[in-house]
């Protein structure tokens, strides 16, 4: 049995502060005052963390828990915000220095990911990636996957050694031959588990107790399985699998009843609608600031379904009583997923509380709001863009009017639609404190105010990432508040957040994570 001493925000109105918590095998036995506490449970062992805040454990609302696995093993040739590699220069840099970083077991290949050529100015060459080895194959993949570059050494293995027969870049089609694919040799499986632990500990520096992996596939299910079997996941991860997944190894029923085993959990079906806002591929219902190139004036994204299709996988999971979540970032495809979303319904003829997720909801309206709290729609805002491309969105994607109601956390609130915040790890760090803070401040990377009416106060972002992530996950019962009954589950901050200035609420350290009453960081 222990007994907690610190400042304790409960998330819980019935006791919204206290300074004690009693735990007894991974579960809260009683909240109160820790002098009152003290005196009722002598023997209990006191975990004193006098002028620290402790809170619940933070629950990621989206995120890939295996693709950020799988960045700690790979080349990160992002851009700008999520990288450094902006220029041609940059990319070589970057490329010595994972060498330098890296121990690459004998004949793995050195594979990057996230590479954009609109930012390079061209394609790299052969001759740009010789550059960072000749030895080593190196492999670099675009960021919409379309395109791959390599080296000599990589083209040569490819059965493609003359420079004239060495095709630069090399398109996806060629890479998915089983034949092609074959002789690159990436991280083996030993390499991957031990990914998974180094990824789940990330997480919980950032205080985070439930992670998600959103779009699993069947391997990934099974790396994150497995890893969870082995004792390596310190936290627990609701899994989202895809539509080619999700009939083989997602139950038929309700999604309370899918427990967590080895520390994962079947918790539903991920379903994509559309692109995203900054990459200029979200399906918007009125045409982009400025249209990317080979684009007309009227350009707004396009979608990835017809209704007829979304309506049909809806409605599959309502019977199958699946909670989908729905990538919709722009209001066009929100639109699409209210249409055929109260389609399915008609269909079924069923009302079961299935707490369909509108995942990034970036341009959601106001009136779709409103729709989403009649149909029990929740949402899982990716907030962040608000501070890494809000500049970029006023003067080039949305313009100044509709930037200002990016993730329009205030319309949520006002609507009685619950929502959750998200970084979408691997695309930014999970950095749960940083999202509190852009919620509650809305400023973009220079500074600049953004629809600072959408902002929200700091107890509601907290909420978001707490309770209200619970109940998206169907685990309220559970998680997201110190309620006695539920995981010990905690986050250890050197300060409440709602005693800082909201400007500095990710300036917060987070000291320790314990998940069930277990220590799973230390700062």
């Amino acid at each position: 049995m222990e007994l907690y001493h610190a400042f304790v925000r409960t998330m819980d109105p019935a006791l919204p502060v206290c300074s004690g918590v009693l735990v007894e095998d991974g579960h809260i036995l009683r909240t109160g005052d820790f002098a009152v506490l003290r005196a009722l449970y002598p023997d209990a062992r006191v975990e004193g963390w006098d002028g620290a805040a402790l809170l619940p454990g933070f629950i990621d609302g989206h995120s890939h828990l295996s693709a950020v696995a799988w960045d700690r093993l790979l080349w990160d040739a992002r851009p700008s915000p999520e990288g450094v590699c902006d220029s041609l220069e940059a990319l070589r840099e970057s490329g010595l220095e994972y060498l330098r970083s890296h121990t690459l077991p004998h004949d793995t290949w050195m594979l990057g990911f996230g590479c954009d050529d609109t930012r390079l100015g061209r394609l790299p060459t052969r001759e740009d990636l010789d550059e960072i080895s000749c030895q080593i194959p190196v492999l670099l993949t675009s960021a919409d996957s379309r395109w791959s570059a390599a080296n000599s050494e990589a083209l040569r293995l490819l059965g493609y050694d003359r420079p004239e027969e060495g095709p630069c870049p090399l398109p996806a089609a060629m890479l998915t031959d089983p034949a092609v694919s074959a002789r690159i040799k990436g991280p083996g499986r030993a390499q991957l588990l031990l990914a998974v632990t180094d990824a789940a500990r990330l997480y919980a520096s950032f205080g985070v107790t439930t992670m998600q992996d959103a779009r699993s596939t069947a391997a990934e299910l099974s790396l994150l399985t497995e890893a969870g079997h082995q004792g390596l996941i310190g936290g627990e991860v609701a899994c989202y699998l895809d539509e080619k997944t999700a009939p083989a190894h997602l139950p038929c029923q309700p999604p309370a009843e899918n427990p967590y085993h080895d520390r994962c959990r079947m918790a539903g079906i991920k379903l994509t609608l559309d692109g995203a806002v900054h990459k200029k591929t979200a399906w918007l219902s009125h045409p982009y600031q400025a249209p990317p190139a080979g684009r007309g004036p009227e350009y707004r994204g396009d979608p990835l379904w017809e209704d007829a299709q979304v309506t049909e996988l809806l409605t599959h999971c309502i019977r199958c009583h699946w909670q989908p979540v729905i990538h919709a970032d722009g209001d066009a495809a929100i639109g699409q997923l209210l249409r055929c979303w109260q389609a399915a319904r008609i269909e079924t003829e069923s009302r079961e509380d299935l707490r369909p997720v509108a995942i990034h909801a970036q341009t959601v309206r106001r009136d779709q709001l409103e729709q989403m709290a009649e149909l029990g729609i929740l949402a899982s805002f990716s907030h962040d863009p608000v501070y890494y491309w809000g500049d970029y969105h006023v003067h080039s994607v949305l313009g100044a009017q509709r930037a200002a109601s990016l993730s329009p956390l205030a319309w949520a609130l006002e609507a009685g639609v619950g929502f959750t915040l998200h970084q979408n790890a691997p695309a930014a760090p999970p950095h749960t404190l940083f999202s509190v803070q852009n919620a509650a401040v809305r400023r973009t990377r220079s500074g600049r105010p953004l629809g600072p009416e959408q902002a929200v106060p700091v107890q509601a972002a907290l909420e978001a990432v707490t309770i209200q992530a619970a109940r998206q996950l169907f685990e309220e019962g559970q998680k997201g508040s110190i309620t006695p009954g539920k995981l010990a589950d905690f986050t250890l901050l050197e300060a409440d957040p709602l005693a800082v200035s909201p400007d500095r609420i990710a300036d917060i350290r987070v000291l320790a994570t314990v998940k069930a009453g277990r220590f799973i960081y230390r700062a």
